[in-house]
Formats: structure tokens, sequence, C-alpha cells
């Protein structure tokens, strides 16, 4: 009889078991754990690892089926780690339950690496990986297939928070780096190539004929800018300070070797001067003002008062340089001169059309040197 009894108690003691004791899961992986109970079970609830009873949601779901109840995670984040209860209760109130352990782990995750990353010349840049795991990641970078070593005085330092510094980064410095990181744990591995780009200010010239140029009523002249830097500049007129546009009269090119050009037609009085180059580009802009001096034509005053010249004879001596002198005759009623050119002394001298219009006769002679720019002016000798 003792022995039916015995016998009676063992068959009505509640079992539960969980199918598996310990998993590891990845961030955003799902898993599902079956809880299974012998005997006569009332309920089966399943316990977070913070001590609550789990109530389904639309991550987490505990579906129960008469003996067996089923808890399945989806999309599992690190929070989610810890120890699971499966708790069966009997008629009598009493319990038996069965755990699990889970542990999530973070796998090596690279959040939002940008390529290329962009710096200025001479700053110092900081190219950024940001990479994550679960534990901690080792970070290391490469550069044209060797490692970059943090050795001091380095100009390129690996940082504690993974990203590369580059001090007074150069064009030089560019080019494709490489961001490692590995878990030494699970022997997880992973990389991303990054490329580094470095823009350079424009510098911006002017050939010396473009700085003061001089043009007679509905005559053409071009001005020339010369544009380098990185990436490529891009060049815009201005004339007082206003944008021109392509237009008839406005002609705007650009050319190789960063030469950029303004020429202007059928110039009008108007049209005189300050004109404005700008280079721009990420990195910056500079620019440089040149100036256009138009004459007047002698259409424009036919009416007013000219001096009568039957024969026109003059001379130009220049006291500092002795050694050269101009000499020009014509015997029309206008001295409507040639253009001269000749150079001495590291200095040009530039006699345009001589057009005499109003009061006592005069000419105009422009003497350019480096930077520099005179009027002179002289009486006709008769």
């Amino acid at each position: 009889m003792a022995c039916l009894w015995c016998f009676f108690l063992l068959v009505t003691v509640l079992q539960v078991s969980i199918s598996l004791n310990k998993v590891e899961l990845s961030v955003g992986e799902s898993k599902f754990f079956t809880c299974t109970v012998i005997g006569e079970p009332v309920s089966i609830n399943w316990f977070s690892p913070q001590g609550e009873r789990i109530i389904s949601n639309q991550r987490v779901i505990v579906h129960t089926e008469g003996v067996r109840s089923r808890l399945t995670i989806y999309n599992a984040i690190i929070e989610d780690a810890g120890i699971y209860r499966c708790q069966a209760v009997d008629a009598k109130g009493q319990s038996q339950e069965a755990t699990v352990v889970l542990e999530i782990y973070q796998k090596l995750t690279f959040l939002e690496v940008k390529t290329p990353q962009e710096f200025r010349q001479s700053e110092d840049a900081e190219v950024v990986c940001d990479v994550i795991s679960s534990p901690v990641p080792a970070v290391s970078w490469f550069y044209k297939n060797r490692e970059i070593t943090s050795e001091p005085n380095s100009r390129l330092q690996v940082l504690p928070s993974n990203n590369l510094q580059i001090l007074r980064v150069s064009k030089a410095d560019e080019g494709v780096y490489r961001c490692e990181a590995r878990v030494e744990a699970r022997g997880e591995i992973d990389f991303r190539d990054i490329v580094v780009l470095v823009n350079v200010p424009p510098v911006l010239s002017v050939p010396q004929q473009s700085f003061n140029a001089t043009a007679d009523y509905q005559e053409s002249v071009t001005f020339t800018c010369i544009t380098s830097g990185s990436p490529d500049p891009q060049v815009t007129w201005y004339w007082k300070g206003h944008v021109i546009e392509r237009s008839e009269q406005y002609v705007l090119n650009t050319l190789d070797g960063g030469k950029s050009t303004l020429t202007i037609k059928n110039i009008r009085q108007g049209d005189g001067g300050p004109y404005t180059c700008r280079a721009s580009n990420k990195a910056g802009s500079s620019e440089s003002q040149l100036f256009l001096k138009v004459f007047d034509s002698l259409e424009e005053n036919e009416a007013m008062h000219l001096w009568t010249l039957m024969c026109c004879y003059l001379e130009f001596h220049f006291r500092e340089m002795k050694d050269c002198s101009i000499i020009m005759k014509n015997s029309s009623r206008f001295f409507m001169g040639p253009t001269f050119n000749f150079c001495f002394h590291e200095a040009a001298v530039h006699i345009y059309k001589l057009i005499i219009l109003i009061g006592p006769p005069v000419c105009r002679m422009e003497m350019y040197g480096d930077l520099f720019f005179t009027i002179y002016m002289a009486s006709f000798v008769l």
C-alpha cells in the first residue's frame, strides 16, 4: 500500500523543461524557446530577466497550447539579455520552473561610414570610422596596404575613438584608407574603405597685360584669369559688383590650364571701370580686380571744336632713359597714329591711337611695369 502511495506522488509532481539551456544571439536576430510540462498544469507563464511576467507584444510573443508554451523574441536587442523562466502551476497552487540563459552580443557593425570624406588643405583632418560590437572591437587603419602605427610625433594617429587623425593634411595625403575592425573572442573581422579628398583653396593670377586695359569705342577687349585649386575652381566675372552673364556683348570662355577669359565686344563709353574675376570652390575663394579705360570716339565728337593740323610732328624724349626716343610723323588732319610697342629696362611703353578732340593737342602714353601703371601727357610739336 505504501508503494502505491509513493507512485501516486511521483506522477502528480509537475516537471518543467526548456528545449535549450543557453543561447547566444546577435542583435537583430530572432529566436524561440519551447517550454514543456509533464503533468497537469493549470497555467504556464514566462518571466523576463527583470522578474516580470511576459505579456505578448509586437516583438515578444508567448503562445501556450496544452502542456507546451513557446516564447518568441524577434529582432533581439542588448536589453533582452538575461535569464528567462518558464513557470508551471498545478491545481494545488504548487509551481515548478525551468530557466534558459540568453546572451545577446553586438556583431561588428559600421554606422554610416561616409566615403569620400573631404578636408581643407592644411587643417587637421579626422577620418571617421564609427564601428560597434560587443565586446568592444579592436580597430586598425591601413594606407597603401601598410598598417598605420601611432608613433610619437607622427602626423597620423589612431585616436581613442578609433578615428584616424591626419595633422596638417595635404594633397599628398589623398587616397583610400582602410578601417578594419576585429572581435578576437569570436574571430569576427570586417572593414570599410574610405576615400579621403583634400580640397585646395583657389589660387588666382592675372597676366600683367590684363590688369589694366584700354580700348576705343566699338572695339573689343579680352581679360584673362588663370586659376588653380582642387576641386577645379568656378570662375565668375563681375562688373561694378554685378555678375556678368553670357550675351552678345560678353563672351565667357573656359580654356585648358585653368584659364578663363572675358571678351567685351562692341565697347561703349559706359563699359569702362573695374572688372572682377572671382574663383571659388569648396575650400574658399579668391578674386582679382582689373580695369578698363574706354577712349572717346571721333564720331561722337565731330561737332566739337577741333584743332586744325596740316602736319604733325611728335617727338618724345625720356630724360631718364636717354638712349630711347619715339618719333612719329603724320600729314593727315587728325593724328591717328599706329600702335607702337617696345621694351627697355624691364618695362614696356604702349602708345595707343592718338585722337585730339578738344583743347590743346595732347597724346596719351602708358607705361607698364611690375604692378605699375602711369599715364604721361605730352604736347604736339607743330
